[in-house]
């Protein structure tokens, strides 16, 4: 994977509301098969944090493999033919996405590449 030059994220995405929270996004491009990965995270409030969780829950499916309960929380989710992975630990809310993403093991590098990457 290489990353996408002149990334944006898509209006309306997760992405996009993460950069708007004085978040970070990216995006990974597969110059081979032209598969995305992009991948967004954002430091939040607590309140903020409990809404994003009560709102993942109904769309998602709780995912113990990205982490160890309560300490972190994941979820996956498909809609459209893409995968979607969130994760939350403490103030962290991360989000990937991908046509990759076929099942929740599929984002579980990414899930632990990003929380290790982020203080603690």
């Amino acid at each position: 994977l290489e990353p996408a030059p002149h990334y944006t994220p898509a209006k309306d995405s997760h992405a996009e509301t993460i950069v708007g929270l004085d978040g970070l996004a990216c995006e990974w491009r597969d110059r081979k098969t032209g598969q995305t990965v992009e991948v967004a995270v954002a430091h939040l409030p607590d309140a903020a944090i409990t809404t994003l969780k009560n709102e993942t829950i109904t769309v998602s499916k709780p995912v113990p493999t990205y982490g160890a309960w309560p300490q972190i929380e994941g979820y996956f989710h498909k809609t459209d033919g893409i995968g979607i992975a969130t994760v939350f630990r403490g103030p962290y809310w991360i989000e990937s996405s991908s046509t990759a993403y076929f099942e929740p093991g599929d984002a579980q590098l990414m899930a632990e590449a990003v929380l290790e990457a982020l203080p603690m």
